[in-house]
């Protein structure tokens, strides 16, 4: 009998993911492949409201919200 084994390839770096993997991108996403379908969500989680005049933003590095004063975006709210 004749197994082939699927996998996935990743959409954000074009890795290849063998079925039954799971991983997480560099672009916050948490990514599953069984049986050459491929699942992914977002890693970070939690509510993007902020207090009047601030706007939340993923980090990249962290995965997590930050929040950022919207008429200067460069100075973290508090």
């Amino acid at each position: 009998e004749l197994v082939c084994e699927s996998s996935c390839i990743d959409p954000y770096d074009g890795n290849r993911h063998p079925s039954g993997s799971k991983w997480n991108t560099d672009h916050c996403m948490r990514c599953d492949c069984l049986g050459g379908e491929m699942e992914c969500c977002h890693r970070y989680s939690g509510i993007a409201i902020g207090p009047v005049g601030c706007k939340a933003v993923v980090n990249p590095e962290t995965c997590r919200y930050e929040l950022y004063r919207i008429n200067n975006p460069s100075e973290p709210c508090f």
